[in-house]
């Protein structure tokens, strides 16, 4: 049996939660140890209840009894209940703020992760987010951390607390009457052989079912919801509905399959406890057992498995968790560096600025999965303050461009310099911040108009935000709203038009001070006056803020304004234009 891998699972943890762990194992056990006494003093109440002659055949019991001389005054059984009834409540209260503490801890665990692997996705190269499944982003964002969190390391932390317990009802039992021990291991030996090999690795099995199908599932999901309108105008809803049931009908039999597991050990150690008192009646039936000591030995027997009982439920519980989500460990592993949610700090390099040009020397790129350059001997210069268009067929590398001038793909041969100067690869933060980007379909958050410019802003400069939308021309739009900027604008933006979506990104790219515009098929989809509204409103800004624009689209309409055009064609850059030159 291979074992759980738990160095793995505490490097997982920050140092703060390494920390605490220590912390609540101290907790655990305590709480323990006020398990076993509140336990081991029932047995007393039910000896004086019964016989007060069996005292004398167990001596702790009598040295209790002995401290009360009062045994025919009702006070005695006043009292031995209220020290009852004070040990519970006491055992009981510290299970409950043991409970409360293990439950944050577990749920800040799950926090952290998510946090870290947030952090993580937006560490990683373009290329590798462009290759992955946005679901598998998903999962291992949201659901992995809380997989992990409840069912490995809660579960752990249970195996862990469980352990301890039955370790010291185990030497009670054992310092008391071995017999009984004896007993209690005939009796709880056999169902756990018989788990073992009914479950072999199955729990496993069951695990990365589950791990495969939820990434397929959400997937699914995410393709109906994006897809409405085409599923609504081509009446496909049956076939998506179909495709999300072919894959979550097997995830859901796989749950059920685990509950149906997980229903299996404590009917099997309840059925073994019950044939122990069967064979403790037996075996006093046959040898002639006295039977006042017959019920002393049943009472040690039904208490100790009120306890154990319970406990050897959650010890096998947690392992069949770990087991079955020991798969969260190992991919969270993968993605995390232990210990290390943060990027070494870079070294300082000068304050960047751009004062005189962009441009591109010889460059040359091509994607890991193609043999081909996609992108083959650009060389040109961008101006501050120009207004460059960007045309060519699909396939002739206009993104790719655009991706090696925002930095998200570094080209393989040439070299790209900034006012003469190569741009490093600490400077590319202070790039990014001289850069807008407003792409065809820009994200507008469902909240205020304020809130959507300043775009993850804590303190929201509201003159600023005034300003910028009036430089993008959605000045008077502004003035209709009697709540101004703080008009919500709902769920991708439903409250504004094509327009005026495009406006409002180019207002957020002002509100951060953009020197750069880069327009990536900005006006594709707007009508012919809206694109002109759009064009004029960039026109403008190029004129009076003397801002860089870069636009790619294939609409030769909205180049009017610009002051070159380049062509792309087979990754190549084939002609440069005035507008009055571009073929219509």
């Amino acid at each position: 049996m291979r074992l759980f891998p738990f160095p793995q699972l505490f490097a997982l943890l920050n140092p703060r939660h390494q920390r605490k762990i220590f912390l609540l194992i101290g907790f655990i056990l305590t709480n323990a140890t006020l398990e076993v006494v509140s336990l081991a003093s029932i047995l007393p109440f039910i000896v004086l209840l019964l016989n007060p002659a069996l005292i004398k055949e167990a001596p702790y019991i009598q040295t209790i009894y002995e401290s009360f001389p009062v045994e025919q005054n009702p006070l005695f059984w006043v009292v031995l209940v209220g020290m009852l009834s004070l040990l519970f409540l006491l055992k009981n209260g510290a299970q409950i703020a043991l409970t409360h503490y293990q439950s944050r801890f577990i749920y800040d665990v799950a926090t952290n992760l998510s946090q870290r692997e947030y952090e993580k996705f937006f560490r990683r190269a373009f290329p590798e987010v462009l290759q992955e499944d946005s679901s598998h982003s998903v999962r291992n964002i949201l659901f992995l951390p809380i997989e992990f969190s409840v069912y490995v390391l809660l579960s752990a932390v249970t195996l862990f607390s469980e352990l301890a317990v039955f370790a010291l009802i185990i030497l009670g039992i054992a310092w008391y009457n071995l017999q009984i021990l004896l007993l209690l291991v005939m009796v709880l030996i056999p169902p756990f052989l018989l788990l073992r090999f009914l479950k072999k690795d199955l729990f496993r099995k069951v695990g990365k079912i589950s791990e495969t199908l939820r990434p397929r599932t959400l997937q699914q999901v995410y393709q109906g919801v994006q897809s409405f309108i085409e599923v609504k105008l081509y009446g496909k809803e049956k076939f998506f509905i179909r495709r999300l049931i072919d894959e979550l009908y097997p995830l859901h039999r796989n749950y059920a399959l685990f509950n149906t597991l997980s229903a299996v050990p404590p009917r099997l150690i309840e059925t073994a406890m019950v044939l122990g008192l069967g064979v403790i009646v037996l075996f006093a039936v046959f040898t002639n057992y006295p039977s006042q000591k017959l019920i002393l030995l049943l009472s040690l027997f039904v208490t100790a498995a009120y306890r154990v009982m319970p406990s050897l439920n959650r010890i096998v519980m947690s392992w069949m968790n770990m087991k079955t989500y020991g798969y969260t460990t190992q991919l969270l592993s993968a993605h995390l560096q232990p210990n290390s949610p943060y990027p070494n700090k870079p070294r300082k390099v000068e304050p960047l600025s751009f004062e005189r040009e962009i441009r591109f020397s010889n460059i040359g790129f091509h994607y890991s999965s193609r043999n081909d350059f996609t992108l083959k001997e650009i060389t040109f210069t961008i101006k501050k303050g120009e207004f460059l268009g960007i045309i060519g067929e699909s396939g002739a590398g206009k993104t790719t461009l655009l991706n090696i001038l925002l930095r998200f793909l570094k080209e393989d041969s040439g070299e790209f310099f900034i006012d003469g100067k190569p741009l490093l690869e600490e400077q590319i933060p202070d790039w990014h911040g001289l850069i807008g980007y407003v792409q065809q379909h820009p994200l507008i958050l469902n909240s205020s108009i304020a809130e959507n410019v300043a775009y993850g802003e804590d303190e929201i400069d509201t003159r600023k935000v005034e300003d910028s939308l009036r430089l993008s021309g959605l000045g008077d739009f502004l003035s209709q709203l009697p709540h101004g900027v703080n008009t919500m604008l709902g769920e991708k933006g439903a409250e504004l038009s094509g327009g005026q979506t495009q406006r409002l990104a180019i207002a957020r790219a002002l509100y951060r001070n953009a020197q750069i515009l880069i327009f990536d098929e900005a006006t594709s989809e707007l009508d012919q006056g809206t694109e002109e509204e759009v064009v004029n409103a960039i026109h403008q800004l190029v004129r009076k803020e003397g801002v860089t624009v870069v636009m790619v689209t294939h609409r030769i309409s909205a180049l009017k304004h610009c002051d070159r055009i380049i062509e792309l064609k087979g990754g190549k850059i084939t002609n440069e234009y005035q507008f009055s030159q571009l073929p219509q």
